[in-house]
């Protein structure tokens, strides 16, 4: 998927029902890792809806990238 592409079309993101990352595989861990990337890089606000906190929601994960991923969301700008 063209996030860029996306980004350019849609000034306010929302990621609905993101389970904790350690409950899907790495394909899909990598996937969020770069959506979340393009997000921030664009500075696309950002609805993240989720049933646990940040910390619960990177737990776990051993892809390298997962902190700077949670760096990035703390600093996003927020769509409420």
């Amino acid at each position: 998927m063209d996030y860029l592409t996306l980004c350019e079309s849609y000034a306010v993101w929302l990621l609905d029902e993101v389970p904790p990352l350690a409950t899907v595989g790495p394909a899909a861990q990598q996937r969020f890792i770069n959506v979340i990337d393009v997000l921030y890089e664009k500075q696309i606000r950002l609805l993240l809806v989720t049933r646990c906190d940040l910390e619960t929601l990177v737990a776990g994960v051993e892809l390298e990238d997962i902190q700077r991923t949670r760096s990035c969301l703390q600093q996003l700008p927020r769509a409420v």
